[in-house]
């Protein structure tokens, strides 16, 4: 898994700053960190709605992000 980021803090939640390739195995790599993440903050019981919609958000922009169309 090769990606980069930093963490900052944002008032009293910190926040994530990832970057990620784009690859078939991109959207597991965002559900998993979403999961781990919410998980951190205590907020688990929004660990599947959270990691769901950010591994569409993914899935999607890999597939007409790189799909080399427009509009």
């Amino acid at each position: 898994m090769t990606r980069s980021g930093t963490a900052a803090s944002v008032g009293t939640v910190e926040a994530l700053d990832t970057t990620f390739l784009a690859s078939a195995t991109a959207p597991a790599q965002v559900r998993t960190l979403v999961e781990l993440r919410l998980a951190s903050w205590g907020l688990g019981r929004l660990r599947d709605d959270m990691a769901l919609i950010a591994s569409e958000l993914v899935t999607n922009s890999l597939k007409w992000g790189t799909s080399g169309r427009s509009g």
